[in-house]
């Protein structure tokens, strides 16, 4: 994704943005901490690709996952996972489908130390790796570097997560709140954003391809509904919005990861970004204070929702340089840079309007 893709795309729409702005590329600068400009934090980088798709690392996880595709077939994978632990494996698929569209480079961590397509973390990101290594009794590494082993670590985790009393766990709707701690997310409400968002893939059915060019699907199912009895579903209705930006919502990141104010400075650029990971994964990583990063903005793909985490007048540490970060904001995008399925009509005209608004100011 490109900063002039992202907005000439609905030019009717921005020629005002593009006139009154200056725009600068920056693909996934914040992801690597020590590219920040915020000296507090000094954290080991994961191995993220950024800018460059074609880079040695790329194509090491490309060729590690197209060696598993030739002995494990991923549908068999997902199947065997659901089998082995009594979870659907449709919801597995769709889980692992809003983390990386099934494009999961294996054996490169996601800019929140996720690996694989069930998003299994180690610190500072989460633990879950490390739990679900401990579960199947396998060393964390081959979570990371084999995708039916990390699949089967995903499975483990959301098993152990199911605690719906009278549920079914054959009814897809009953795994609500088991999806929400799977997930690993601690702001209730963008818990709940991801569970709906696990939802929505399933009740529309998704068809995609893998890293290493198989076929996966989800048919619809139609007749799932989540229940309104849900706290988090409850709680995620109440989300509150944005006092900067009317259509988007406010999820404030953590307090240590921007700095308040903008040293009598104003604000020159807009900067895009891509996430090198998943929307609400990038909202809770904005959230971590061991991060030591954060955003204005962060768009989803799916539909465009925006949420705001940084205020305006603030100045959120993105751009790899401090004396941009005091003039710019940051307008994060959900995606990879190596992966094209992410960045959708909805998403660039939500970015685009946002861009445009910001620039009329």
């Amino acid at each position: 994704m490109t900063a002039r893709t992202a907005i000439t795309s609905n030019r009717h729409n921005t020629g005002r943005a593009l006139a009154h702005t200056v725009l600068l590329l920056g693909v996934a600068l914040l992801l690597t901490p020590q590219a920040q400009a915020h000296p507090a934090q000094q954290l080991p980088a994961p191995a993220v690709i950024q800018n460059h798709p074609t880079s040695a690392l790329a194509s090491f996880g490309r060729t590690l996952g197209q060696s598993e595709a030739s002995e494990h077939k991923m549908r068999d994978s997902f199947q065997q996972a659901a089998n082995r632990y009594n979870v659907p494996s449709d919801l597995l698929l769709a889980i692992a489908y809003v983390n990386t569209h099934w494009q999961a480079q294996i054996g490169i961590a996601t800019q929140d130390y996720g690996y694989g397509m069930m998003h299994l973390t180690v610190p500072p990101g989460g633990k879950s790796l490390l739990q679900a290594a401990k579960l199947l009794r396998e060393p964390p590494d081959s979570l990371k570097e084999d995708q039916p082993t990390n699949i089967l670590g995903g499975a483990v985790l959301l098993s152990n997560e199911w605690t719906a009393a009278n549920g079914n766990r054959d009814r897809l709707q009953d795994w609500y709140d088991s999806i929400a701690r799977y997930s690993g997310i601690s702001d209730p409400t963008v818990a709940a954003s991801y569970t709906e968002s696990v939802y929505n893939v399933l009740r529309e059915g998704v068809q995609g391809t893998t890293e290493a060019g198989e076929e996966l699907s989800i048919t619809p199912h139609s007749d799932v509904t989540t229940t309104q009895n849900s706290k988090l579903k409850t709680q995620n209705s109440e989300q509150p919005a944005s006092t900067d930006y009317g259509p988007a919502f406010c999820v404030p990141a953590y307090s240590g990861n921007y700095q308040a104010g903008r040293s009598g400075n104003s604000v020159n650029y807009i900067i895009i970004h891509d996430t090198e990971g998943s929307y609400q994964a990038t909202i809770n990583w904005f959230q971590n204070p061991q991060s030591g990063v954060s955003a204005h903005y962060v768009t989803r793909s799916s539909d465009g929702q925006i949420t705001q985490m940084v205020r305006d007048a603030d100045t959120a540490y993105h751009a790899g340089n401090y004396p941009y970060n005091l003039q710019a904001i940051g307008i994060e995008h959900e995606g990879f840079a190596s992966q094209n399925t992410w960045y959708t009509e909805a998403m660039y005209s939500s970015s685009a309007e946002l861009a445009r608004t910001l620039a009329d100011r």
